[in-house]
């Protein structure tokens, strides 16, 4: 079983230098869509996707991995998680090496998450705005008002497009 653990730690490592190479193009992403340079952001795209495929293959062979050490214990696959690999290692040499790999792995995920979740945001605010151009030039081409109805037309429909709170 130490060739098995020792195995695990490998993969675990290189997952985590993974999580940490997307949470570096994930930033970097946030600026490229910030100063929306679509060259940049294909260029950034790839790389993810390059490491998303990374990804899947190291979580393929953890899963493996995985299963041979629960064989070996006699365990189900789902018991044998973080807190249960680092109590099976608890005294013995490779303890330290899980436990800095599982805390760089716990630190990363909810970055990686908060910054995918704002590049969305970003994404989302910059489709909004290009919908909201596109449908004003079509309202203008059609002869519509561009931004403001008539003067003195107070609809309860109109609502101000720009919120000048944000």
């Amino acid at each position: 079983m130490p060739g098995l653990m020792e195995n695990l730690l490998d993969i675990m490592a290189q997952q985590a230098e993974n999580y940490e190479n997307l949470l570096g193009l994930s930033k970097e992403k946030k600026d490229v869509i910030v100063s929306n340079d679509i060259k940049d952001l294909q260029t950034i795209t790839a790389l993810e996707n390059t490491l998303a495929g990374k990804h899947q293959r190291l979580e393929k062979k953890r899963a493996e991995v995985v299963k041979d050490i629960a064989n070996v214990l006699g365990r189900k696959e789902a018991d044998i998680t973080f807190s249960a690999l680092l109590e099976m290692l608890e005294g013995k040499p490779d303890h330290p090496r899980m436990e800095e790999i599982v805390e760089r792995i716990r630190k990363i995920i909810p970055e990686l998450k908060s910054s995918n979740d704002l590049n969305k945001q970003l994404i989302d605010n910059s489709l909004a705005y290009i919908e909201f151009t596109m449908n004003a030039i079509r309202g203008s081409l059609a002869g519509e008002p561009l931004l403001y109805p008539n003067q003195g037309d107070e609809s309860p429909d109109s609502v101000p497009l720009f919120d000048a709170k944000q």
